[in-house]
């Protein structure tokens, strides 16, 4: 009994003393002023004008980058192609097989 009493007792004097002394923060003190900016929209028309602008723009750019990667692949197939129609000697004398990790499949070149 009298190791609980004096738990209590303890824990009620840390608590009263904590409450007498004022807690120092160590973190670094805030600026007095906060830069703040303000957006205003005249009204929920221009705001939906804008929300439907940010979306189309955001689509554009996603449809902009995935042509210039379909583009590129595009090219570099019609590159490979052409190489393949004019130089039939030289690769069907140094035919070698070639696995690729783009394909699951082991691929020939130069054998039609």
């Amino acid at each position: 009994m009298a190791i609980t009493s004096f738990g209590r007792f303890a824990a009620t004097a840390l608590i009263a003393v904590g409450a007498l002394f004022p807690l120092q923060s160590k973190a670094e003190k805030l600026p007095e002023k906060l830069e703040v900016i303000t957006v205003t929209y005249i009204g929920s028309v221009n705001y939906a004008l804008y929300q439907q602008f940010a979306e189309t723009m955001s689509e554009l750019h996603f449809a902009l980058v995935a042509d210039i990667y379909d583009t590129a692949k595009s090219d570099n197939q019609q590159m490979v192609q052409r190489f393949m129609e004019s130089h039939p000697p030289l690769l069907t004398q140094h035919a070698a097989t070639i696995e690729t990790t783009g394909y699951a499949a082991t691929q020939h070149w130069g054998a039609r």
